[in-house]
């Protein structure tokens, strides 16, 4: 079982948010530790897990700083079967996505646009749903997943 560990900081706090995320009888799993309080969530992916956790600190008005909290970033089907959600891709509203625009959840990479999961997907459902031209782009979505 291979641990990997992350410090991030926190919009809305001075303190920072140790994260470590393993893989465990076929879950994903993702620790974080912010002050006494320790938070534990698993899911299929990742990115997920990680949602869960986020979810939790917006409660009191934290969002952690890193690509997997950035509002333009979202994870590909293919990004969470193959990869278990460890990158995403930066999307943009002009083009498809590209090997280059995956970047690494826990990591920081500018621009960053810290947000809320809700804000998150629903940017991504907004991404994917817009008319004609990504039309196109759905379908690569789709393909993708």
């Amino acid at each position: 079982m291979k641990t990997s560990n992350h410090t991030l900081k926190l919009q809305g706090s001075d303190d920072l948010l140790e994260v470590k995320h393993f893989p465990e009888k076929g879950h994903c799993h993702v620790v974080a530790q912010l002050n006494e309080e320790t938070l534990a969530a698993k899911a299929s992916d990742y990115f997920e897990a990680f949602c869960q956790i986020r979810t939790r600190l917006e409660r009191s008005g934290l969002i952690p700083i890193c690509n997997g909290s950035s509002l333009d970033v979202y994870p590909s089907g293919m990004c969470r079967d193959m990869g278990a959600g460890l990158s995403a891709y930066r999307l943009y509203t002009d083009r498809k996505p590209e090997m280059d625009d995956l970047v690494k959840i826990f990591e920081v990479d500018e621009p960053l646009k810290p947000s809320t999961v809700a804000d998150q997907r629903k940017y991504f459902e907004t991404w994917a749903g817009i008319e004609d031209a990504v039309n196109s782009r759905k379908k690569w979505w789709q393909f993708w997943r």
